[in-house]
C-alpha cells in the first residue's frame, strides 16, 4: 500500500545519501533502565483517540533514542536532500513511522501486532561536539516540530520524560496531548535547539529552474518533508505520496545536483 512504498522509498533515499537506513523497534526502548516507569506515566497521558497506541509510540520513541545511544532521528516521510560527501562526521539517525492507517480494524481501533515496527534508523555519525537536542523543522510560531531530530543519549532521556511530564502536569483536562504539541508547548523551556533545515513548503509540482536550487541550496536545507498533511491540502490522495515524492526528487537532482 501507499505506506509500505513510501516507507520502502525512505530506506532507498537514506541509504543512497550514503546512512545505514533501518527500523526501530518498541525492543529497542524496552531494555532502557527506566522503561517500565516511563510506560506506567505513560497511561497518563491524555490520547482519548483512535491512534492513542500510536502517539504512545510517539513518545516512547525519544526514550528508544536514549537507549540506542543518541543520534538523529526523522519521519518516514522525511527525505535527504544531501548525499554523501555533503555533511560532516556524525553518530546515529533513527526515522518514525507514521504509518497508521493501515493498523485500524473495522471498529477504527488502533492494532499494534506483537513486534511491528514503530520506527526507523539511520546509523550516521553525529558532530561529536554536539551537546544539545536540535529540532530541523519548526513552526511559524518557532515551536520544534519532531519530524528531524539529533542529539546525545542523555539529551533524549531528559527530553522523554520533559515531553511526558508537560503532557501529564500541565494538560491532563486535554483530550489528547501528543509529543508534538508538548514540544512546542516545551519551546520556551529552552530544553532543544532550532535549526530549520528541513524543507516544509513546496509545490509538488515544481519545475526546477536555476533560480528555485539556488532557493534551496542557499537556505541549506538538508532533507524535504512530504507529509500527509501537505498532499491533504493539495487535494492528492496520501497514497500517491511515494510516487509524486519520486518524481520531485528525481526533478530536482536532475536539475540542481
Amino acid at each position: 500500500d501507499g505506506d509500505d512504498a513510501m516507507l520502502a522509498l525512505w530506506k532507498e533515499q537514506w541509504t543512497a545519501a550514503g546512512f545505514d537506513a533501518h527500523i526501530l523497534k518498541l525492543g529497542d526502548a524496552e531494555p532502557h533502565p527506566r522503561f517500565a516507569e516511563f510506560q506506567e506515566k505513560l497511561k497518563d497521558v491524555p490520547l482519548n483517540t483512535p491512534t492513542k497506541i500510536y502517539n504512545q509510540m510517539c513518545f516512547i520513541r525519544h526514550l528508544a533514542m536514549a537507549q540506542v545511544g543518541g543520534g538523529f532521528m526523522t519521519d518516514y516521510d522525511v527525505l535527504p536532500l544531501i548525499s554523501e560527501g555533503d555533511y560532516s562526521p556524525h553518530t546515529r539517525i533513527h526515522e518514525q513511522d507514521e504509518s497508521t492507517d493501515s493498523n485500524f480494524d473495522r471498529d477504527g481501533k488502533m492494532e499494534i501486532k506483537e513486534g511491528q515496527e514503530i520506527s526507523k534508523d539511520l546509523s550516521f555519525r553525529i558532530p561529536s561536539n554536539q551537546e544539545d537536542i536540535t529540532v530541523y523543522s519548526a513552526t511559524i510560531a518557532g515551536g520544534g516540530i519532531p519530524c528531524m531530530m539529533s542529539g546525545p543519549a542523555s539529551k533524549w532521556e531528559s527530553l522523554a520524560f520533559e515531553l511526558m511530564d508537560n503532557a501529564i502536569t500541565k494538560h491532563s483536562e486535554e483530550r489528547m496531548w501528543t509529543d508534538f504539541l508538548a514540544m512546542i508547548d516545551l519551546r520556551e523551556e529552552n530544553i532543544y535547539e532550532i535549526n530549520n533545515l528541513v524543507l516544509n513548503k513546496f509545490e509538488l509540482d515544481r519545475e526546477w529552474s536555476e533560480y528555485a536550487c539556488n532557493e534551496i541550496k542557499e537556505h541549506g536545507y538538508i532533507a524535504v518533508h512530504f507529509s500527509h498533511i501537505r498532499f491533504k491540502e493539495a487535494g492528492i490522495p496520501v497514497d500517491q505520496r511515494s510516487e509524486l515524492a519520486r518524481s520531485w526528487l528525481e526533478r530536482w537532482k536532475s536539475a540542481c545536483n
